[in-house]
This record gives structure tokens, sequence and C-alpha cells, in this order.
């Protein structure tokens, strides 16, 4: 099919690198076009070329909104306006938005490349290469059609589909020019042997023009470089970023640390943002507690800590990223961010020999990322534990607290490994884990045991490799703000025939399940039509959660609170917990419902079934891909009525409980593995 601009990906070299394309819609054809649509239309386009990142993305967005009220319908500026959109990533109903404007102008690319952008980002794969198949063909035998294919898969990474369509098109008509094509998408990722194996395949390849030319020579420079330490075998199909990462890990096989560490120790922990989620909760948490135990050291009470300093990536996104920013000012706490570090070159640093310096160069961005930011901080500030918490800052911040010289590392990990969790997995993280493995100072911690099973059987390490450091909960108190008060007694009210009050503290998000969640309350008020539902809790599926409540007919029995400040509040108004989650770490609601004497029903999700007693104050569902739901009621009916009967003896069962992960527990543990014997590390 081609667009009626003429517009082709094929012949468009200029736009390969962009995030999306800027061309004329479909409609630019038109004979008729409205006044002023002109003017409106070249300055979209001016705010689109300056939307570079989401910040400018935002305020072009709005920008655009302001200015093109007199032709919001026409296909030009929806156009314009979905890909702002996109940038900035406004993405609720952008979905549909696409699908609707595609419909209307499917010869469209711009409109068609963000449509199956939009479907590969939310991971289906299958319907985005249906659509894609049915504009170009893999069967098709006109190599332009291959072309445009492969060069639209791998714009959009889908790489697998985008690599065999160009073995495709070779197999119908083997052209130097798409062997080449094809070895500079295969370089650009960093899989440099097999750009160099294909161009040696090309038999009478000879290479005109500087770029092609400088292209084989930075591919034969790569490959010549790391078949120093790996075979021309071992290193088809690898991102050469990937073994430079793991190369320079393992530099640091056979570092010099000191045996022992100063009594009084200077700590850091590491994460992506100060967020509204249950790790950040934790992160922040115990670095207020240890900030406590270090201002009341002039008391008598020896700490063992002398500071601590948190580093996050960035916290300023209101309302998304500084959810915990306000606590940590007022207890004292200095937070860094790694957004407003300045870069230091790594060979600026410190004295690199040739192959650190090239490895150096060649990491994967996160991982440069934090060797060029974060490590500078880590060398000024010189801690003598650093704590990366969650995957994503493993991988910004080991390399970089190799590389600035720190003793101890702690991997501190929040869930179940990425191989389980697709959606978060990334081909980095093995290699990076099993390469510390084998450094001297680097520990692996989980917060449950669950968890740590999980990681050792994916990383293949003994399990005693790995610390487990539970949650320490803070218990929230039962005063709600008058806000609250009044969205409960509303609600109360309108339910005053309750006899039971079943609840769910949450993010809607699609792995804690809120769709399922809501599902099991229409079948649960079937069997006992006075039972009434709370949530607590926002998130990305709260448009598609309240369209379900009002198709199963549930909105005068389900209250949806959002995101609260007060969840002991609404812990006290409930009769039992319930959580339907497919993943999991430790999840502190289970812990904090129990605190209020509240039973819990859970899918067995990560470490939900040490969060509890089974049996005593709760029960354990059988399954967490696809939980029962009759299951899941019938053990809420028997923990409602059990409390009911005798709520003494479930509050005691539960006290007992809870005072497992009581803060100081935390704090103790926290400082145990702090204070582990760095040689023993040495020698595991």
């Amino acid at each position: 099919m081609t667009p009626a601009t003429g517009h082709t990906y094929a012949a468009t070299e200029r736009a390969a690198d962009e995030d999306y394309l800027i061309v004329d819609p479909a409609t630019a054809a038109a004979a008729e076009r409205p006044d002023g649509l002109d003017a409106i239309v070249g300055e979209l386009t001016r705010l689109l070329q300056g939307a570079r990142n989401v910040a400018k993305a935002k305020a072009a967005l709005a920008e655009a909104r302001a200015l093109v009220s007199d032709f919001a319908d026409h296909v030009e500026v929806r156009s314009s306006i979905l890909q702002l959109r996109a940038k900035a990533g406004d993405t609720i109903g952008l979905l549909q938005d696409l699908e609707a404007l595609f419909q209307e102008c499917p010869a469209d690319r711009t409109i068609f490349e963000l449509y199956l952008r939009r479907l590969i980002q939310l991971q289906a794969n299958g319907q985005a290469l249906e659509l894609l198949s049915g504009v170009l063909p893999l069967t098709s035998s006109r190599p332009a059609e291959l072309i445009e294919r492969a060069e639209l898969l791998n714009r959009i990474h889908a790489f697998t589909e985008s690599d065999a369509t160009y073995a495709r098109i070779l197999s119908i008509d083997d052209q130097k020019s798409v062997r080449v094509s094809w070895a500079k998408r295969l370089a650009k990722r960093a899989l440099f042997e097999d750009a160099g194996l294909l161009l040696e395949g090309s038999v009478g390849l000879n290479l005109t023009g500087e770029k092609a030319k400088e292209l084989l020579a930075s591919i034969d420079s790569e490959r010549t470089f790391f078949q120093r330490f790996r075979s021309s075998k071992d290193l088809r199909g690898k991102d050469f970023r990937l073994i430079a990462m793991e190369l320079a890990i393992l530099r640091y096989s056979e570092r010099d640390i000191p045996a022992t560490l100063p009594e009084q120790l200077k700590v850091q922990l590491v994460t992506g943002n100060l967020g509204a989620g249950g790790a950040e909760r934790q992160f922040c948490g115990l670095s207020r507690l240890i900030q406590a135990h270090v201002e009341n050291r002039e008391t008598g009470t020896d700490p063992g800590f002398a500071s601590v300093e948190l580093v996050v990536k960035e916290h300023t996104r209101p309302g998304v990223s500084d959810f915990f920013l306000d606590d940590l000012r007022k207890a004292g706490v200095p937070v860094h961010q790694m957004n407003e570090m300045k870069p230091v070159a790594a060979h600026h640093q410190a004295e690199l020999d040739a192959d650190m310096a090239h490895l150096l160069k060649m990491l994967p961005p996160q991982v440069h990322f934090g060797v060029v930011r974060l490590a500078p901080h880590l060398r000024m500030t010189r801690p003598d534990v650093v704590s990366l918490w969650q995957d994503g800052s493993c991988l910004i911040g080991a390399l970089a607290a190799l590389f600035a010289g720190v003793p101890r590392i702690q991997l501190m990990f929040r869930g179940l490994p990425p191989n389980i969790r697709v959606k978060r997995y990334k081909p980095e993280y093995e290699l990076l884990y099993n390469a510390l493995a084998t450094i001297p100072g680097v520990e692996f911690v989980c917060n449950s045991r669950s968890g740590a099973i999980a990681y050792a059987e994916w990383l293949g390490m003994p399990l005693e490799r790995f610390e487990v450091l539970y949650n320490g909960v803070e218990f929230p108190p039962t005063a709600g703000d008058p806000s609250d008060h009044r969205i409960w007694d509303e609600f109360a009210a309108r339910t005053a025939d309750a006899t039971e009050t079943i609840g769910g503290v949450f993010r809607l998000e699609p792995d804690k399940r809120p769709l399922h969640w809501i599902r099991m309350a229409a079948v649960y008020v079937s069997d006992r039509p006075k039972a009434r539902f709370v949530i607590v809790g926002d998130g990305s599926n709260m448009a598609d959660a309240r369209n379900l409540v009002a198709q199963l007919k549930l909105e005068d029995r389900l209250l949806f609170v959002g995101k609260s400040n007060a969840v002991g509040f609404w812990y006290d108004k409930m009769d039992i917990k319930v959580l339907l989650s497919r993943f999991e770490g430790l999840p502190n609601v289970l812990i904090e419902a129990q605190y209020f004497g509240c039973p819990v029903v859970s899918t067995p999700a990560g470490g939900a079934a040490e969060c509890f007693d089974p049996g005593s104050t709760g029960h354990v569902l059988d399954c967490a891909e696809n939980p029962c739901m009759d299951q899941a009621c019938e053990w809420i009916r028997e923990y409602v009525d059990r409390r009911r009967h005798d709520p003494e003896h479930i509050a005691t069962a539960a006290r007992s409980v809870v005072q497992r992960f009581h803060v100081d527990r935390q704090f103790e543990k926290f400082h145990a593995i702090c204070r582990l014997p760095l040689r023993s590390l040495l020698e595991g």
C-alpha cells in the first residue's frame, strides 16, 4: 500500500532514527483546505520538532491544544496532537484514538506507525504484527515493500521480525545495498559480529561512499577488539554493549577492599524515584529510621551509622515521583537526583588503561548513565555502603559503585526476578548479576524468602548467597482527615443495610488485578447481597475499573476511595482485606491489615504467604495467575464469619505475626547485613 502523500519509510532515510515521523497526513492532498489550516499545521510541525523530551512534549502539547480549537476535528490536526500525546506520555485513551484515526486514514504512514508502536508498547504484539502484515505482508515478493516492512519493524524495535524480513529480501534478491542497510541496523544494536559476518557473506562486496566505508571500519574495529576476549562463535547474536558491561565488572574480581569497615558507617540508598509504591515506602521508611538513630547518637545510643543519604534518578514529577519527598525533608534526610548531577566522562574520573576506557564507552545506556553521573557523586561522598534498591537501580548503580571504589554494595531485590516479571525483563540483568556474584563486597538481599528462592533458581546460585531483609511496617493511624470521614459517611448511608465490608488496598495497575477483584466482588455479592466493598488506591486501570463496576451494576455497593494518606482509617472499616495480585514482593498491605485485626485472603504472589499465618489469620489461594473466584469468595465468607464470631482470636494471632515486621527488626537486620564480615563475601 502506498500512502497518499507519496512518502515511504524506505525512501526517507532522514527519519530513520526518529522516535516519531513527522510527515504530511494523507489528507494533505485534499483540494479544499479551510483558511488558516496551513498556518496551524506549520505551527504544529514546529512544536513536534521541538518536543525532544517528555517535558518539552508536555509543554508543546499544552500549546498545541490552545492553538487548534477551530480545527480540532481536522485529520492533520488530530494526527499532530496524537503524536504530541505519544511523546508526552499522555496515554489514557491514546490507543482508541489512534485506532479511530487509522480507520479513517489507513494510508497515512504516520498514523499507522503511531498505532503500531502503541500496540507494541502495550505488548499486544500479535495484534501489531497482524496489523502490519495486512499492510506490508512478509509473503510479498516485492523487495520495496519488504524493505519498508523491515525498516518499520526495526524502528518500533520488533527486531526479530525485522531480521526475518531482511533475510527474506536477500533470499529473493541478494543486493549489496540491502546487506549494507541490514548491517547498519545490526551495528546500531551493537550486534557487530552479526553485521560483520553479513557483509563478509556478500561475494565481491565493494563498498563505495565514505559512510559505507566508515560503517565497515567501525564494525571491523569492534569485532577485532572483542574477539580478544570471546570467540567469534560466542559473539554471534550478542549485544556487544552487554559484553562490555560484563567484562568491565569482571575487571573488579580481585579488587582490594578493607577487611573491616568503620564503626560508624556512611550509607547511601539508591532507587529510581520517590513514588507511592511499596518498595519506595520501604526505601524511605528505612532511611528515616537510620536518620533518627543518627540524630539520637548523642543520647548514648550507638546506631552504628554516621550518616544516611538518598540518591534517586528523579523526583520532579508532582504526584508521580515525589510522593515521599516531603516526609524525607521533614526527617532531615538528604536527597540527591542523578538527573541533576553533572555527567563526567569515565576517563576524567580516573586513569584508565585502553581496554577499560573502551569498555566503559561501550556500556548499555543505563549503565553508562550511572558511571558518568552516579560514580562522580560516590567518589566525592565516599560512602562505606551503597544499597541499590530494585533491579533498575542495580543496573544503573552497581558498576558505578565499583568504579567509584565503594567497599560494600547491596543489591536489594524487592520482589520476583525479571525473568518472571516479563514486562521488566532486560537481557542485561542475568549477565549483570552473575558477573557481580564474583566480585568481593557485593551482597544479594531479598525482602522475602520466596523472592530469594526465585532469584537463586534463575541465576543458578546457592540460596545461601541471598540474605532476607523483611519489610519494616509503620502502622498507619486510624484518624482520617475530613474528606475521608465525608466519603465514608456518604457511602455508609448508601449501604446502611451492609453486614460486612470487603476491602482492598492496592494500586490500580495490571499486576494488582483490580478487574479480577471487581469480578470477585460481583460473584460475592450475588451470594451475600448485603456485602459492600471498598478499594483504596489509584492507577492506570481506574477508568477501566469504573466502567466494569458500572457494567456489573455495583455502583451502589463498591466505593473507590482513590489515593489516600489515611489508609489506617480505611483498614479500620474493613472486615477482611483481599489481594489478588499476579506479582508481589512482600506486600505491606497484608501486614498492615492484620495490625488492625483484619484477616486476609491473598493469591500466593511473591512473598504474600510469608506475611500472615495461613489457616489462622488468613488464607492463600491456590493460584496467582488465574485465581478461582468461587474459591476466593468461599474463603472470604469463612474469615468474615470467623472474625464476627471470635474477633479476639484473630486479633491475637495477627499481633504475633506483625511483630516479625516491626521497623526496629528491619533496622537491626539491615545493620547486621551491613556488618557482615567482608572477607566472608570473598569466600562466598
